[in-house]
């Protein structure tokens, strides 16, 4: 199992046949202008601030919504570290793909504004990145705005997984990862 597949399991090890969705993920951290993608190594610090995301997925429909989830898989209760939602799709140059930001557009709701990684120093955490369709229901939502850890649950098991299962949300369009590490364990 490679890398890839290893951080998408340990997501999703409930979801029985989970396949690894093919939109691609772009994530750019403004001030250092470092990228994540599949596994790269980044500071907290590379990470204080909301990155610019970009994610190209098969044309669907230019009517959808989208919502644009980061979770802490390591944490000792999965926490939720950004969602925001109400995202609407461009076209992109290839005919059949489209893109989704979550900047340059007004109609995005951050239910749960960016709260940057912020490992223990001797702990090295892999932070994902997912895009499923739809809207989540405001009543779940709300709840990771009121406690990200456990996705408003506060314990263990409660996971972005399990929000996409009880919130509403569609099919997982894209999927991604990278991990951070706290400065002063480098």
């Amino acid at each position: 199992m490679n890398s890839i597949e290893k951080v998408f399991t340990q997501t999703f090890s409930k979801t029985k046949d989970a396949t690894i969705p093919n939109g691609t993920f772009s994530i750019t951290f403004p001030t250092t202008n470092k990228t994540a993608h599949h596994g790269t190594q980044l500071k907290a610090s590379d990470c204080k601030y909301l990155p610019l995301v970009e994610v190209e997925i098969p044309f669907t429909s230019i009517t959808k919504k989208y919502t644009l989830i980061m979770t802490d898989i390591d944490a000792s209760a999965e926490g939720c570290h950004y969602l925001t939602t109400n995202l609407q799709p461009s076209p992109s140059t290839k005919k059949e793909n489209l893109i989704i930001k979550n900047y340059d557009s007004e109609n995005i709701v951050d239910i749960l504004p960016y709260v940057p990684p912020g490992p223990r120093i001797e702990q090295n955490h892999a932070y994902v990145w997912l895009l499923f369709e739809g809207v989540p229901e405001m009543e779940h939502a709300l709840k990771v705005r009121d406690c990200r850890r456990g996705y408003g649950m506060n314990e263990k098991g409660f996971g972005a997984e399990w929000f996409k299962q009880v919130s509403g949300l569609g099919n997982l369009l894209a999927f991604d990862y990278h991990y951070v590490k706290n400065d002063a364990a480098w």
